[in-house]
């Protein structure tokens, strides 16, 4: 009986304060995310722009986020499994059909952009996937997967063409000129550049004056995709409630501002 109204009186103080539901009520909701992306995902500590929106959006929502990290070949086998409630994946990902367990796809999370990224002094022109055709191109992992089936098949034909897990290696290689371009998401290509930057391992110049960065893959939304849909139901509504009281925009700002120039 005394527990139960601590509780209470917990749950009453919280929300009268900051008007959202309290912690004391909370209940646990295993989120499978990938293995660390900085600046997104980082395992150790729990932490990244993508990880740090969902916890907050179901932490709006009365819940609270138990974070599995996982490699990508595991999402389908633990979601079928029902080792996790939600998956944050690629929002065109079909999860039910791989999982063969229902599935219920949230509001947008977090938005990864690639571009072909290049010296401008290197003199090349690049304004459609196809204008990558001949040239030494290095992408992150998987990228021949996750990017549109035409780049693909254009680098299938690149014997010049190679994957690189560590995406620190794509920011190394292209400033010492051992590759023409490299395919990779801004924020992240641009995290790896400070550090590198910090480090003495880039030389620290005007980068918005000897980089060029090609807009010429799709934005690539990012979803949670929930077994439940009165769970998929809840993030949402927190999802919304973070971005109206601005919470989300202080975790973008936070992140966005990773850059050498600033803002992304």
């Amino acid at each position: 009986m005394l527990q139960q109204y601590l509780i209470g009186l917990c749950a009453i103080a919280w929300f009268t304060v900051f008007g959202v539901v309290s912690p004391c009520l909370a209940d646990t909701v295993r989120i499978g995310i990938g293995s660390d992306l900085a600046p997104y995902v980082f395992s150790k500590p729990r932490v990244g722009l993508e990880v740090e929106i969902i916890r907050e959006a179901l932490r709006a929502a009365g819940h609270e986020a138990d974070f599995v990290f996982l490699p990508n070949m595991r999402f389908t086998i633990e979601f079928a499994q029902g080792n996790v409630d939600g998956i944050a994946v690629n929002t065109e990902f079909d999860l039910a059909a791989d999982s063969g367990r229902p599935s219920f796809g949230s509001r947008t999370t977090v938005v990864y952009n690639n571009y072909a990224i290049f010296l401008k002094k290197r003199k090349i022109s690049v304004n459609s996937i196809a204008d990558l055709a001949g040239l030494n191109v290095l992408g992150f992992n998987n990228a021949t997967k996750f990017l549109e089936p035409e780049f693909a098949a254009l680098m299938e034909d690149n014997p010049l063409y190679l994957e690189v897990t560590d995406q620190s290696r794509q920011v190394l290689m292209l400033f010492n000129k051992r590759v023409d371009v490299v395919v990779a998401d801004k924020l992240i290509f641009n995290y790896w550049l400070t550090r590198l930057i910090r480090l003495g391992a880039v030389e620290l110049l005007d980068m918005r004056k000897r980089l060029e960065f090609a807009r010429i893959f799709a934005p690539a939304p990012r979803s949670v995709q929930f077994a439940d849909q009165t769970l998929r139901d809840d993030f949402d509504r927190g999802l919304s409630e973070i971005i109206r009281n601005g919470l989300r925009d202080a975790i973008e700002n936070r992140y966005g501002g990773v850059g050498v120039w600033g803002r992304l």
